[in-house]
């Protein structure tokens, strides 16, 4: 293998990323739930309330809890840097996190419940908080790899997605002059092709040569296709 560019002695605190990812089964049991018991018609349908919560369970209960506790591993490996007091930053963006995604998807089951604002309240600032946290550090990096930077963009466009989605959220309580397809169709273009494409693409630059899988990224890709993307 090929270690170059990482750092091996700085890595958090195992059960902090840890908490993330112990969760994220009980998250794909929800939704295999409701795939289970909801109607067939309502799931495919869009913008059902069945549909909408089925799709939050995956993208946050799964995706997002992944990445998150992914980004914690890996930014101490990958750029040099933690995240301050990882533990307890940990506890607390996953005590917001976990809480607003059930209010948040329970106000879609249990449409009569007054869930929906807190859940999206607690989903934003966990991730404004955590992304902006992880920009800050990345700002101090000393070796500015290809990896470094499109994990940067990739946190813009993280709190871009988010911003979308509680503008999107007030838009659909109090309903107003915007554009809810088009706030829909950008909330979902910086969430998975922004945040979770782009992501994915800097951390291949640095872990698919190192497992000797392919040579290193040309200079090009690795200089230009995140900021293409974005």
């Amino acid at each position: 293998m090929q270690f170059s560019g990482l750092s091996m002695d700085q890595a958090p605190p195992i059960d902090a990323p840890f908490l993330f990812f112990l969760t994220v089964p009980f998250f794909g049991l929800l939704a295999s739930a409701l795939l289970f018991f909801a109607d067939e018609r309502q799931l495919l349908a869009l913008y059902t309330q069945e549909g909408v919560a089925l799709v939050h369970l995956f993208t946050l209960g799964i995706l997002s809890m992944v990445i998150m506790g992914a980004i914690q591993q890996m930014l101490p490996v990958l750029a040099g840097v933690s995240l301050p007091k990882p533990r307890v930053l940990a506890r607390l963006l996953y005590a917001f996190m976990v809480s607003g995604i059930l209010f948040f998807v329970l106000s879609y089951l249990l449409p009569q419940t007054m869930l929906f604002m807190p859940g999206i309240v607690l989903i934003a600032f966990s991730f404004v908080a955590f992304f902006g946290i992880t920009l800050s550090r990345l700002r101090n990096v000393v070796a500015m790899t290809a990896t470094i930077k499109a994990m940067r963009i990739a946190m813009v466009s993280g709190v871009i997605a988010a911003l979308l989605g509680v503008v999107l959220a007030v838009e659909v309580v109090y309903p107003g002059s915007l554009d809810k397809t088009l706030l829909l169709g950008s909330h979902i273009l910086f969430a998975f092709f922004g945040f979770a494409l782009i992501l994915v693409i800097g951390v291949s630059f640095q872990v698919i040569p190192m497992f000797y899988v392919a040579a290193a990224y040309k200079k090009f890709c690795r200089t230009y296709i995140a900021y293409l993307v974005f």
